[in-house]
């Protein structure tokens, strides 16, 4: 054991011995490097510079070699390491690193001595600074829905809204500011104004005197929601916008009113927008031609009859609505919604189970129940 320890310390003291040596003719151009010249057995060396370990391999009889150090690189957002071109000699430890945050970051790449006829074979790696420019494009989003607060869009990392609770109030082509900041362990404080554009969209917008002629909106005491109700009688479908302006007011539609889209002969369609919640009893009575209804996600209330048929509707007519699925956010359905209508209808219920507010007799019609599938995928 004796013989090992010193054999061990005989070692350490040669290469020692050679470090000295070589830097005897070692040129000042990394601190690094001269510390462990400086330092008789120091080869692994760890501190707020990010030098992490220089070995020499053989043991160091050469000058040590001149090499640059890598310094003020500037790379774009979404590059890879790879793309990034570093001084003769370095390479990067991990090439496949992509930049996806910007500011100032570090990434471990390692120097080799390149000439190792004249200069000791050297491998010292360490950790090199880069800058990484900014979101390559100003982030745009697309076919945001009307009535979407500012801030539950998310942007790149680095940015944030510079006023989040703005709500998206103008459809169309929309820009707002948003404040890009490096974040605040970086070497130096970068902001600035981004520019970040917001298409917002209408459900089934239209135009005003479009909708003016086919509805009748009314306002919802002082509030900023309205009801609609069918004025043209024609109609073969009804596509209900989710806004309207109304005596220059820009309200959001959010309940059919009480036998407001009834006895229509041509309605075969229906479609409601998101903003519908409730739909008041008998919304869309006696249209014996109706065959399709689209319920969207966000309907919470139906009320008494909403879309049953007269009883004196008899025949063929009483089986043009084959099936209609059931919203998982309906919390209310009243009793005798589809009464009157054929026993070929499917109600597909996005639930499980009937919710603890539906009525008992919710899906009767002529005193039995109609087919129900409950946790349907249709």
């Amino acid at each position: 054991m004796k013989k090992i320890m010193i054999l061990m310390l005989a070692s350490i003291a040669v290469l020692s011995v050679f470090a000295i040596a070589a830097c005897d003719s070692y040129s000042d151009n990394d601190p690094i490097l001269e510390y462990i010249c400086d330092s008789e057995r120091q080869y692994i060396f760890d501190n707020d510079d990010n030098y992490i370990m220089i070995t020499f391999d053989p043991p160091v009889s050469l000058p040590l070699p001149n090499y640059t150090i890598p310094k003020n690189i500037i790379a774009q957002f979404d590059q890879t390491l790879s793309q990034i071109q570093l001084p003769p000699g370095w390479t990067w430890v991990d090439p496949t690193i992509r930049l996806t945050r910007p500011c100032y970051h570090t990434h471990n790449a390692i120097y080799t001595t390149t000439n190792i006829q004249n200069y000791a074979l050297v491998n010292i790696l360490r950790g090199i600074t880069i800058y990484v420019a900014d979101i390559a494009t100003p982030p745009a989003f697309e076919n945001v829905a009307f009535g979407t607060i500012l801030g539950d869009l998310i942007l790149p990392f680095g940015c944030r809204w510079e006023n989040g609770n703005q709500i998206l109030d103008n459809s169309g082509l929309n820009s707002f500011n948003a404040i890009y900041a490096c974040p605040q362990n970086s070497f130096f404080a970068i902001t600035r104004r981004v520019y970040v554009t917001v298409r917002v969209y209408i459900e089934n917008e239209m135009s005003c005197e479009e909708a003016h002629a086919k509805f009748q909106f009314t306002r919802i005491q002082r509030t900023y929601t309205a009801t609609v109700r069918i004025r043209d009688r024609s109609v073969e479908q009804v596509i209900i916008p989710s806004h309207v302006y109304l005596n220059g007011v820009f309200l959001t539609v959010v309940e059919v009113a009480s036998s407001g889209i009834t006895h229509l002969p041509n309605l075969t369609r229906v479609v409601l927008p998101s903003t519908i919640y409730r739909l008041r009893n008998m919304a869309f009575f006696n249209n014996p031609n109706l065959e399709s209804v689209y319920l969207p996600e966000g309907l919470r209330i139906i009320g008494i009859s909403a879309f049953g048929l007269a009883s004196h509707i008899v025949g063929e007519v009483r089986n043009r609505l084959n099936a209609i699925v059931i919203p998982l956010s309906v919390q209310r359905i009243d009793n005798n919604v589809f009464n009157g209508i054929g026993p070929e209808l499917i109600i597909h219920v996005r639930a499980d189970a009937p919710g603890a507010d539906w009525g008992n007799r919710w899906n009767y019609t002529s005193g039995r129940p109609h087919n129900v599938i409950f946790n349907s995928n249709k």
